[in-house]
């Protein structure tokens, strides 16, 4: 009777294993969708944003280091410093895009 139960609590994880390892597979299907659904918005951003800046250039549109822009008005040196309100979704492009403000010194918070 023992050997029986042992037998059967057997069959029974190596049926949970399947079905887990059937999760698993699914999971990493997904997973890999996302990565490929994310390369092609990232390609489709790639050629927007170079059609942008072409399109700019094409029309003239330039700032003082000759690099092309669109809708950006030139301000100043000695003009005070603009307030933006930014909304990120990513904390981790937020801390990425305040440290290279940092480093610039592109940005004030508090007279500093």
């Amino acid at each position: 009777m023992s050997l029986e139960r042992v037998e059967q609590t057997v069959k029974d994880l190596k049926d949970k294993l399947i079905e887990h390892e059937g999760k698993i597979e699914k999971a990493e299907d997904r997973i890999s969708m996302v990565e490929d659904t994310t390369v092609r918005h990232q390609r489709a951003l790639r050629y927007l944003l170079h059609r942008k800046m072409s399109l700019a250039a094409k029309n003239g549109h330039y700032d003082r280091k000759g690099t092309a822009f669109t809708n950006v008005k030139a301000v100043r040196l000695n003009s005070p410093p603009r307030s933006i309100i930014v909304r990120f979704l990513d904390a981790g492009v937020k801390d990425a895009i305040i440290r290279q403000a940092w480093s610039q010194g592109q940005i004030h918070f508090q007279e500093r």
